[in-house]
């Protein structure tokens, strides 16, 4: 698993609450990731490039979740 339970309840409640679209597909990868999905599957769902996947979920690692505008 990727994400804590807290955090994937986080990420589902930021998806309620009418998010931007570069918002929508960073929590998008989060959530995929934590479903086992890879880059490329992931990719192709949200539009992104594998590597683009890769970064959002790096910078999630790292800045937590000032990725969405939080700090």
């Amino acid at each position: 698993m990727f994400l804590t339970d807290e955090e994937r309840k986080k990420i589902e409640s930021l998806l309620k609450d009418n998010p931007t679209a570069g918002h929508q597909r960073r929590a998008e990868v989060l959530l995929l990731t934590d479903q086992g999905q890879t880059s490329r599957e992931i990719a192709a769902r949200t539009g992104l490039k594998p590597s683009g996947v890769r970064y959002w979920r790096a910078q999630f690692r790292i800045r937590g979740w000032s990725i969405f505008g939080e700090q």
